[in-house]
């Protein structure tokens, strides 16, 4: 490769002589500080050599050593500049961005480095850490094992394969990766922690065997001693239910685990059915759901209002819990605020489980030392990466809450009171808060709605109001007569409550005719003919309107026609992106299973499965039936019940497992 401004060009052996070390050296190391050293010498070499691109390759390892983060990243870019070619400094931006959570740029990263030199085995270990990070085990072992075909001297890998081996109870092939990795173990001199781990792990699980089989002999045998033949016992009868609640702990696990967040999505997502007391006193759980909303902006996640059935419905959409980052609540209704204690639970556990892995995780992410982590930089590590949520709260949702907030910096929680005149910014974006008008028993005064702005849009959330000349003067003000947001995109979240007879009442006195709590049907007309939306989502119905959801839509559409309506239920996705909406595009009959895509609003249609009151929304195509659609909706329903309601016979999720 030529050298610009008259520089020697650099020969294989030059390369070789550069690379060489890092290739089949660097792994032997353990220490920061003699790693930094190692990467000091290399540096001057090349800088010697007059070869750029390894100067700032590095360069930029070091960097990473020393926790700089953004400057090796820049180091990395800069040598990429000189040869995007060069496949090293894809693999130290992997590290880099795996180091910092962002897993999806890690994977990409590391395939890049696989695609231009696929005999690196760092960057399949890489890939192997990512995906044993992310949970999915399968994929983890697969790349471990393809990075031990190209390196079987590496006894990190072996050592973090039968760690995974050992979590997924494959004692056997665990036992096997250890017996590999003491073999190994004198070769790294500079970290004699590797074959403490190796025995450790291999100590536990010969243990955990040699243990069962004696209690499981002497079960058979019994024991002459009455209280300890019980002991004895109960063991060996609960053995299968101790195996199921290991499998689910692991699957509620999932659910906490750290998830990359991909900073381009921006959607919002309605996760809610019905308004009120109604799944408070619900006959069928199935049908009578609260829930909340979800906004996705710049990769931060913003829930809305979390009432009833909230965690459950945001699990349901395929969540994960990690991917809460502000909580804003509008009044102090429980439907509108029941899961907030779920979240701080949620959160709690959340941090404990970081807590319980962080030493393998500061392990996995420094490819180095397993057993000698010191408690401060445990940590020093869990201050960056404890899990913080922000909720913005009103003052009655304060008063009804303050036996369990606290406002103290040491929680995993921030608090933010809110009034109708405060302002913020989360997430690069701009919000107000918007007054509404609602008695919310604790407060009458107290009620907002919120108005976010993007670059393109602005996201208007009513919350529960009623409408008057007050609430008109307020829409006004902060929507219609702010110039920044002219020219922009309006979806409209309004809540409509219901009927009241009273509506009929605008012949004689229009001002007693509105709805008092909510919008109504006639709250809703004004805040229409006021705001002139692009899109607008009725939500906060009474379950009181049962199948009537799809044509108040309809009449409001046909009244209103410059807008598009759509009856709001859970799993109704807005892309600000492209301002589409997510829908059913087309059906897998042999498999039974629905394809999703985006769509624009004209061409989305509403369909409802009356057994459980969802609505389902669908491209109108000449390749979907609406009879294919309604039985494979119903077969979904009638699976997912099957499932929720049969008792779960303790063997069963050992089968599965297995499978």
């Amino acid at each position: 490769m030529s050298i610009e401004d008259g520089k020697k060009e650099l020969t294989a052996s030059d390369e070789e002589e550069l690379i060489s070390p890092y290739i089949h050296k660097y792994k032997y190391i353990s220490k920061t500080e003699k790693k930094i050293a190692f990467f000091e010498d290399l540096k001057e070499k090349a800088k010697a050599k007059n070869a750029t691109k390894y100067e700032l390759f590095f360069e930029g390892y070091i960097k990473y050593l020393k926790r700089e983060f953004d400057g090796a990243i820049d180091k990395f870019t800069g040598a990429l500049r000189e040869d995007k070619d060069f496949s090293y400094p894809y693999h130290g931006l992997a590290s880099v961005y795996r180091r910092l959570g962002e897993y999806n740029y890690a994977i990409g990263f590391y395939n890049t480095v696989t695609s231009l030199n696929d005999d690196f085995s760092q960057s399949w270990e890489g890939l192997g850490r990512v995906y044993d990070a992310l949970g999915k085990d399968d994929k983890a072992i697969e790349h471990y094992k393809e990075s031990l075909e190209l390196d079987k001297d590496n006894v990190y890998v072996w050592n973090v394969l039968g760690a995974l081996y050992s979590r997924l109870r494959r004692h056997k092939e665990a036992l096997e990766c250890f017996d590999e990795a003491l073999k190994l173990a004198d070769k790294y001199k500079d970290d004699e922690d590797v074959k403490t781990f190796a025995l450790n792990y291999k100590t536990k699980i010969e243990t955990q065997g040699s243990n069962k089989d004696i209690v499981k002999e002497e079960c058979k045998t019994g024991s002459p001693d009455e209280k300890r033949s019980q002991l004895v016992k109960l063991l060996c009868k609960t053995e299968n239910i101790e195996g199921a609640m290991a499998l689910k702990e692991k699957h509620f696990s999932k659910f906490l685990k750290a998830v990359s967040k991909n900073k381009e999505d921006l959607y919002f997502q309605v996760l809610r059915r019905w308004n009120s007391y109604t799944p408070i006193i619900a006959d069928n759980y199935h049908i009578s759901k609260g829930g909340g909303y979800f906004f996705n902006v710049n990769g931060f996640g913003i829930v809305i209002d979390p009432g009833f059935n909230f965690i459950e419905n945001f699990k349901g959409a395929g969540h994960k819990f990690t991917e809460i980052d502000y909580v804003f609540v509008s009044h102090a209704h429980n439907d509108h605020t029941s899961d907030i204690e779920s979240i701080i639970t949620l959160l709690y556990k959340c941090n404990n489980l970081i807590k319980d892995t962080l030493q393998a995780e500061i392990t996995k992410n420094k490819d180095s030392n397993f057993k000698g982590v010191k408690q401060e930089e445990i940590e020093k590590e869990f201050k960056q990466r404890r899990k913080v949520i922000e909720f913005y709260i009103t003052k009655s949702v304060y008063q009804k809450y303050s036996g369990m907030l606290k406002l103290k910096l040491s929680t995993d929680y921030k608090i933010h009171i809110i009034d109708s005149d405060f302002i913020g910014e989360i997430a690069n974006v701009n919000f107000k808060v918007i007054e509404a008008k609602h008695d919310d028993i604790i407060s009458d005064r107290d009620s907002v709605g919120f108005v976010f702005e993007l670059e393109e849009n602005i996201l208007i959330y009513t919350g529960d109001t009623g409408w008057n000349e007050d609430i008109e003067g307020e829409y006004r003000l902060k929507i219609l007569d702010d110039k920044n947001y002219n020219g922009k995109k309006k979806l409209l979240v309004a809540h409509l409550g219901g009927f009241k007879d009273y509506e009929w009442d605008i012949a004689t006195d229009e001002t007693k005719a509105f709805y008092k709590n909510h919008l109504g049907r006639l709250g809703l007309v004004r805040m229409l003919q006021l705001l002139t939306p692009d899109i607008c989502f009725i939500s906060e119905f009474g379950e009181e309107v049962g199948r009537s959801r799809r044509e108040i839509a309809k009449i409001f559409g046909e009244v209103f026609p410059r807008t598009f309506f759509f009856p709001a239920d859970i799993g109704l996705k807005y892309c600000f992106i492209d301002n589409t909406i997510q829908a059913i595009t087309d059906i897998d009959v042999d498999k039974l299973e629905l394809i999703d895509g985006y769509v624009k609003p004209d061409d989305v249609k509403v369909t409802e499965l009356y057994k459980d009151s969802s609505l389902h929304y669908y491209e109108a195509n000449d390749s979907l039936t609406i009879e294919d659609l309604c039985n494979v909706l119903r077969e979904d329903y009638e699976r997912k019940t099957t499932q929720k309601d049969s008792t779960t016979d303790a063997k069963e999720p050992l089968q599965d497992s297995g499978a």
